[in-house]
């Protein structure tokens, strides 16, 4: 066991809410990872790697639960014992149906917004909107990175053969000002996603965790980015039948973004 003030810092930090959706990339046998380590003092569990063909070292660490609480103990848990370049989440979210959103669509948020803040007054609910931005460098970089024919070649990728997945490429949703609203509800029912678009017009995907990693990682002076996929619509018929394809394809853009960055010289070795 090490405990986080014996942790070497490493270039990268990749975090997601549950263990399940890191299985993708910690099955990557290229990337030479540990084995799992568990700080006792903290209750972090990390594994590090390499990423392939670079020597940018890269952790990976999950949150012990859902919601955006676990999600800023572990940001902060992360940031502090890695001392990272960059921090990203990956994973699955909901996506807003009435936009055009669909299953198996990817969203890479400008900004994230916590829609259920605010204040109790004469019986009624005075909203408050919180916003965090991800880091602007790395948001321009990605909206000319996700092109229609990287899309293709991970949605038809061989590692996959045989998984069950929508029947046309990803569409990337990444323009500016597109954002992701966080809450700490898992959201069945559109009227919820209705409430939070109140809020923003260009609100693209629904979860529980964004905006918490966000606020985190601006607090703490280190570059984060957001890159998830959409599992569902945010509607009673939620199901997992597209957990390890949306999974995977949120994996899948991370590592190809951090590899081009690495290759143009955008990401260098600290």
């Amino acid at each position: 066991m090490t405990s986080m003030s014996d942790c070497v810092p490493v270039d990268i930090v990749v975090i997601s809410a549950l263990k399940s959706e890191l299985d993708y990339l910690l099955d990557r046998e290229d990337f030479n990872w540990s084995k799992f380590e568990d700080d006792p003092i903290s209750s972090l569990q990390y594994k590090i790697g390499t990423l392939p063909e670079t020597d940018i070292t890269i952790a990976a660490a999950y949150a012990r639960g859902m919601g955006l609480t676990d999600s800023a103990i572990l940001t902060t848990q992360a940031i502090t014992a890695f001392k990272p370049e960059l921090l990203g989440m990956i994973g699955i979210c909901a996506g807003r149906e009435d936009k055009g959103v669909n299953i198996g669509d990817l969203i890479i948020p400008d900004k994230a917004y916590h829609y259920r803040f605010g204040s109790f007054k004469n019986g009624k609910i005075e909203k408050e909107q919180k916003v965090e931005q991800i880091n602007q460098k790395y948001s321009q970089y990605m909206r000319s990175f996700f092109t229609e024919e990287i899309m293709g070649e991970i949605h038809t990728n061989k590692k996959i053969k045989g998984t069950l997945k929508p029947d046309r490429n990803p569409k990337v949703w990444n323009e500016q000002d597109m954002a992701m609203g966080s809450s700490d509800f898992v959201v069945k029912d559109v009227t919820l996603v209705e409430e939070a678009a109140e809020w923003e017009r260009k609100l693209v995907g629904i979860e529980m965790e964004s905006y918490a990693v966000l606020r985190t990682a601006n607090l703490l002076n280190t570059k984060a980015i957001i890159i998830k996929a959409v599992i569902d619509l945010a509607d009673p018929h939620k199901n997992d039948s597209y957990f390890y394809y949306t999974t995977y394809l949120a994996t899948e853009a991370f590592i190809r973004f951090l590899t081009d960055t690495v290759q143009q010289g955008y990401l260098k070795k600290k």
